[in-house]
């Protein structure tokens, strides 16, 4: 959890890095942005020296795992919506290739039929005794 915790305190001072140093026209905005970077980097540090302190020696690789886990995530985030595009599109395609020849075939074999009810002989039913 601290690792996690750390890569995101981490990626939140990479941020307001950058917000800070966009906002070079505006003092007031840009004061702002530097004392929250400033606590960003203070829980950056806090949580790293944490980390530590519980495991020293594998603080590095709960770091690792906590970073595959983003990467991992991320990864499935991307693959969701990639799939979400491929099945719209498949979708689309078998709605206005492969359906059309069906819907064809279905009114041309509906011309072909009588129009109504067709009676059906006595015999065809014989004895309803049995399913079969």
């Amino acid at each position: 959890m601290l690792a996690f915790l750390h890569l995101s305190e981490k990626a939140a001072a990479s941020r307001f890095t950058i917000y800070r140093d966009v906002m070079q026209h505006d003092p007031l905005t840009r004061a702002i942005f530097e004392e929250i970077l400033h606590d960003e980097r203070f829980h950056m540090n806090y949580t790293f020296t944490q980390l530590v302190r519980i495991s020293p020696e594998r603080h590095r690789r709960h770091l690792w795992r906590a970073r595959i886990s983003r990467l991992w995530k991320g990864y499935l985030r991307l693959a969701t919506a990639l799939a979400g595009a491929i099945s719209a599109l498949i979708l689309t395609i078998q709605y206005f290739v492969v359906l059309p020849p069906f819907a064809w075939l279905a009114k041309r074999t509906a011309r072909r039929e009588v129009p109504g009810w067709t009676r059906i002989s006595p015999e065809r039913n014989g004895s309803l005794k049995r399913q079969y």
